[in-house]
């Protein structure tokens, strides 16, 4: 695809190649950070985190996780591990509270339509 491009853009494919695998590495860096559970990207639409796979990481993680060092050079693994916890703990509770805030708008829609459906009859 990148040869394709370069062609059609008179460039070296090289640097078409170099420009993209920039773009897409950037792009898995904000992914895999979980700063945000939606990021989107113009003219190719929007990426979302996945709430199975982060119960999976989180399971994962917890088990890589080792017990509290007692060496100082081992315990930034296990800070890097736990805040890798942290930062997926906290992207499945956003994905939890999102799916009650849905619940609870859908039940309050569905209430006001049969409200207004008895009113009518």
């Amino acid at each position: 695809m990148s040869k394709d491009t370069a062609k059609e853009l008179n460039l070296d494919p090289d640097l078409v190649e170099a420009v993209c695998s920039f773009y897409w590495d950037e792009l898995h860096k904000l992914i895999s950070e979980l700063k945000t559970p939606v990021i989107r990207v113009k003219k190719l639409g929007f990426f979302r985190v996945k709430s199975w796979m982060l119960k999976r990481a989180l399971e994962k993680y917890t088990r890589m996780l080792p017990p509290l060092p007692e060496s100082f050079q081992k315990h930034a693994r296990y800070k890097d591990m736990e805040e890798k916890i942290e930062k997926v703990q906290g992207m499945i509770d956003f994905f939890e509270k999102q799916a009650i805030d849905k619940k609870q708008h859908k039940l309050k829609r569905n209430g006001l339509n049969n409200q207004n459906l008895e009113k009518q009859g």
